[in-house]
């Protein structure tokens, strides 16, 4: 398979091009650079890559790489319109078998406490990406904010897979970036203070997915691709990724506790 992959040095994207890089499966990955200082690092983690230096802005040339490759990490950004859009030219335009993958975000679910301010309080509603498909797609949909997931959703040619990651944990094995943010972030705070602290009643839950394995799911999507599987693009290819879930209470909770330790 072909790749491209933007987002190399990034915490979630450098873990799925580690996954990718040492699949065993034969691959040619090309990976967009936005920081000339990073190329080094990349080639030394992960050598014979490709290494494309530009940016998201650059979208000749991300429409030109999308259409060279059977398949498209977009790993960079979860709202970054232009650079999408050449994505789906680009892919649109092949004509052979094309697969895009691409970031989105869990705070797509956060809208009704966002508008409500019932910050800290149980969730009124969870969702399952097998069972509820169709409610998902259809709060991506109804949310304007969402540009990149409609547009990803709204693939027909193209065979699509979206990835909504939740909280996002665990040493990620990329060239850059290995850290994720809100643990840390809280973590951060908490040594700040002294003491630990909550939003509210602390009861907000949020599903959450090691790195390692949201990497995995990566390689496999690709693999899926080369072999061609169905039953897992488009109207299948929503994942809502999660190994578990933790109330924001329960959370500060622990890092308070490790903390004191």
């Amino acid at each position: 398979m072909k790749i491209f992959l933007t987002g190399a040095t990034g915490y979630v994207g450098g873990e799925a091009l580690h996954n990718l890089y040492h699949s065993g499966d034969k691959h040619q990955i090309s990976v967009l650079n936005r920081h000339a200082e990073s190329k080094k690092a990349i080639l030394d983690a992960f050598p014979g890559l490709r290494v494309v230096q530009s940016d998201l802005d650059d979208v000749r040339l991300i429409e030109d790489e999308a259409r060279k490759a059977d398949i498209v990490f977009h790993l960079a950004s979860t709202k970054h319109l232009p650079s999408s859009q050449a994505i789906s030219k680009g892919l649109g335009s092949r004509d052979k078998p094309s697969f895009w993958v691409q970031m989105s975000g869990a705070s797509m679910f956060s809208v009704p406490d966002i508008e409500n301010k019932t910050y800290g309080e149980p969730p009124s509603e969870t969702f399952d990406d097998l069972e509820d498909t169709e409610k998902i797609r259809k709060i991506i949909t109804d949310n304007p904010a969402r540009t990149v997931d409609h547009l990803v959703l709204t693939q027909d040619k193209i065979k699509t897979a979206l990835l909504i990651g939740p909280l996002i944990y665990g040493t990620g094995r990329g060239p850059g970036n290995t850290r994720s943010i809100q643990a840390p972030k809280m973590a951060r705070v908490t040594l700040q203070r002294g003491e630990g602290f909550r939003v509210g009643a602390g009861k907000s839950v949020w599903s959450n997915v090691n790195v390692r394995d949201l990497g995995l799911l990566a390689a496999n999507l690709a693999k899926a691709a080369a072999e061609g599987k169905s039953g897992c693009w488009n109207r299948d290819g929503v994942y809502a990724v999660e190994n578990g879930k933790l109330a924001f209470g329960e959370l500060g909770e622990k890092i308070a506790a490790e903390a004191h330790a």
